[in-house]
């Protein structure tokens, strides 16, 4: 959209069909798409599931301390310019990068984009674990 805000669109496979190498994102062309269905879009299905999450960060080192070292994610790639982390062996649930430049300014307040994301964890020990983590390293709650 104008404000530069997406969606990938894609099917998880089993982890031994991931295969190796570069990933990579095709765009959609929603014009021709829009031609294959005779029905008026009226949202995701209920059963949809957010299988991750890219956020456009300031800074890979200070992301990688709050996401792995506070929160608790482990570090599936990381490059001078990205960071990809999940829980529990998944390729990723959140994608953080620079790829659109370093220390941007924040968008406008009423800017579309991503406002809130949850992060569920197993059990309520584990959120006792990063809340206490979360006070130890100064951030607010």
């Amino acid at each position: 959209d104008l404000e530069g805000n997406g969606i990938e669109i894609y099917a998880d496979r089993p982890r031994d069909q991931w295969g190796e190498g570069p990933g990579g994102s095709t765009p959609l062309d929603l014009k021709e798409l829009a031609t294959l269905v005779d029905y008026e879009f009226d949202g995701l299905p209920a059963n949809t599931v957010v299988g991750h999450v890219h956020l456009r960060i300031a800074d890979v080192e200070k992301s990688h301390e709050f996401y792995v070292e506070t929160v608790g994610f482990e570090v599936q790639q990381r490059e001078e310019d990205c960071l990809f982390i999940s829980a529990g062996g998944y390729h990723h649930h959140i994608g953080a990068n620079t790829w659109n430049g370093v220390n941007n300014p924040h968008p406008p307040v009423h800017a579309t984009g991503l406002k809130v994301y949850t992060i569920v964890l197993p059990y309520k020990e584990a959120l006792d674990e990063v809340k206490e983590r979360l006070i130890e390293k100064q951030h607010e709650i």
